[in-house]
């Protein structure tokens, strides 16, 4: 007699059907050749399953006691098929046992019809029978549409971000009896509503404001254009001058997240185990800010259970590289990719995972060791060698990748003091979002949404210019010795200037301003 559930596994931030069949064997004492007696009992799991798969049959031995449910005698046989996909985590918990206590309803008659291809469960059992939440549970509730069920199971504290996708009845237990009862009968149970349109207008507060930056009226107008055109920044200067309090206020600049954005930050969060509870906290735009000891898989992502990475995490938003020389060679060099393309491959032997890696990158960095060069009042004690080598840690092909680099020198007490007000993010971000709808119109038909992510080839279709904006560039192009990626890096961050503006063609003011925004090597 065979039981049937289905489930999901997590691969990545994505998810893969997984069908859970229960085989039970009733031996008696000398039969088959074997000496088992009738009250023993052995439980097999097959199907590529970890370590907190295998500790599954402790917990659902432990949850169908308390449900009154007895535990099958004789060789029981579980099978998590695909049998050739690996199967990760304590989620298959519950339907474990629902397939069990399926088995068990029908030794003693009953027409249970569980198994229908219309309801798939997921979540981890406590040995008191309670249901707790699981990784990656937005994902499976995707797959679970994507293949046509009609249901999903979940517990209770999992139901909110599950029913984040729509056109899926999403069922909320805090228990295994409840679980049960749902599985049963999922027609008559109450799915989880969700108040989507409220959720995703509510603008998020991210409790700081570019109010509260004073002076530095060069990078705020830099900042500007980085949030317009979602180009990236490196910022440079001695210690204090607020490079990271500028970096930390650039999520409020940017236009508020769409739902196909929110959705796509949540199931890496999720893949991560780091949705918020509070999912109001959803629409924020991700910023990262990992430690510059972090290692390639932290910032990338992988481990022995692939999981996303610090680029990954900040999809949607920004990632802040703090002391960027100060991190490790390889680590940055593993930019470059996703920098260039968006996304993340990471290649195991069990297979190959792709993790979304559209982010902003904001950089820091002192302009020296000891972070004085140039300063007004400080003397700078490095030699000219160690200052050399200390930017040298950064490599050429990164900074190309980095559209604006902006110093910001230090702040005068006078400056500290004014009276007068800066602009506040929202003032901000409403010429931003008018820049960023001029991008998404004009981008409609391509696969790109903003500035910073045209292509060379596309950069002169899209960035016509007038008769003396054409001559200025080439000037510029010719006495300066710009590369080919350094020319195409202006035109993008000139467009964007243009669409603060709203002008079509690029003129001679948005190059020059652009242009000020080259390397610092080459300052």
């Amino acid at each position: 007699m065979l039981a049937k559930a289905y489930s999901f596994a997590s691969w990545g931030a994505q998810a893969r059907l997984v069908t859970i069949e229960v085989n039970v064997f009733e031996r008696k004492s000398g039969e088959y050749g074997t000496e088992l007696e009738d009250d023993r009992q052995s439980t097999t799991i097959i199907g590529l399953p970890d370590t907190a798969i295998r500790e599954s049959r402790e917990r659902v031995r432990s949850a169908l006691y308390h449900a009154k449910i007895g535990y099958p005698k004789g060789q029981t046989v579980i099978s998590l098929a695909p049998a050739d996909l690996k199967k990760h985590g304590p989620a298959f918990d519950l339907p474990i046992a629902l397939t069990l206590a399926e088995w068990a309803a029908r030794k003693e008659g009953a027409e249970a019809g569980y198994s229908q291809k219309k309801i798939a469960a997921i979540g981890e059992l406590a040995l008191d029978g309670s249901l707790r939440p699981v990784r990656n549970v937005i994902s499976c509730a995707a797959a679970a549409r994507a293949l046509g069920f009609k249901y999903l199971l979940v517990p209770a504290a999992n139901a909110r971000e599950a029913a984040l996708i729509g056109g899926l009845n999403v069922i909320a237990a805090s228990d295994f009896s409840e679980a049960l009862q749902a599985y049963a009968e999922p027609e008559t149970s109450p799915c989880v509503t969700l108040d989507r349109q409220t959720l995703f207008r509510d603008l998020p507060d991210y409790g700081c404001d570019f109010s509260e930056i004073r002076g530095q009226l060069a990078a705020r107008r830099a900042a500007e254009i980085a949030a317009a055109g979602s180009h990236n920044l490196l910022l440079y200067g001695p210690p204090g001058s607020g490079k990271t309090m500028l970096a930390r206020r650039l999520p409020t600049l940017l236009p508020p997240m769409n739902e196909r954005e929110i959705v796509e930050s949540v199931q890496i969060r999720s893949a991560k185990g780091a949705v918020p509870r509070d999912l109001k906290l959803i629409a924020q735009r991700p910023f990262r800010s990992p430690h510059h000891s972090v290692s390639i898989s932290g910032l990338i992502g992988g481990g022995t259970q692939i999981e996303p990475g610090e680029v990954s995490l900040a999809h949607n938003g920004v990632l802040f590289l703090d002391e960027l020389p100060e991190f490790a060679r390889p680590a940055l060099e593993a930019l470059r990719q996703p920098l260039e393309d968006g996304f993340v491959c990471i290649t195991r032997v069990s297979g190959t995972v792709r993790f979304p890696a559209s982010f902003m990158l904001a950089a820091a960095m002192n302009p020296c060791p000891c972070g004085y060069l140039g300063h007004p009042r400080k003397k700078c004690v490095c030699p000219s060698r160690v200052v050399e080598n200390y930017r040298s840690r950064i490599s050429g092909p990164l900074l190309d990748r980095i559209d604006m680099h902006v110093e910001m020198p230090f702040v005068d007490y006078d400056e500290l003091t004014s009276e007068t007000a800066p602009e506040s993010s929202e003032k901000i971000r409403a010429r931003c979002l008018r820049a960023r709808m001029i991008q998404w119109e004009r981008y409609k038909k391509t696969p790109w949404h903003s500035n910073s992510q045209i292509s060379s080839a596309a950069a002169r279709r899209f960035c016509p210019m007038t008769e003396g904006a054409e001559k200025l560039l080439r000037a510029a192009v010719t006495k300066l010795a710009l590369s080919a990626r350094t020319y195409t890096r202006i035109l993008r961050v000139a467009r964007t200037i243009a669409d603060l503006e709203g002008r079509e063609k690029l003129e001679e003011k948005h190059l020059l301003e652009a242009l000020q925004f080259k390397g610092f090597r080459e300052i």
